[in-house]
């Protein structure tokens, strides 16, 4: 991590302080019920002007709740990276990325642009 770089992860109250405790630099958004901590992140993504702050915006997620806001992100020109299992990674999501990093295999990759 950079000086330039921020992580933030979206939580539930259970997972507060493993989240803090595995990565203490990290900014923790958190909230609970369905789907609260992917609304923290979602939030995130459409409120606070990434594309205008950062050249590329990794998301580990595979939920297609961010399919819009990644798909925003890229088109005003933020490199869009998202990283998940290849089981869990919606479709949408998949087409809206720049770039796809498959955590369960190491060598797979999906390149927009070079598909």
């Amino acid at each position: 991590m950079t000086d330039t770089e921020q992580v933030v992860i979206g939580t539930s109250h259970i997972g507060l302080f493993n989240s803090k405790d595995a990565w203490p630099s990290a900014r923790v958004r958190v909230r609970s019920g369905d789907n609260g901590a992917d609304l923290e992140l979602l939030d995130v993504l459409l409120t606070e002007h990434l594309e205008d702050r950062f050249d590329e915006v990794v998301l580990v997620s595979g939920d297609g709740i961010f399919a819009d806001a990644v798909a925003r992100l890229s088109g005003l020109g933020t490199k869009a990276t998202v990283a998940s299992w290849s089981s869990s990674l919606s479709a949408r999501l998949r087409l809206a990325a720049d770039d796809v990093t498959y955590l369960d295999d190491d060598n797979h990759h999906y390149n927009k642009e070079a598909a």
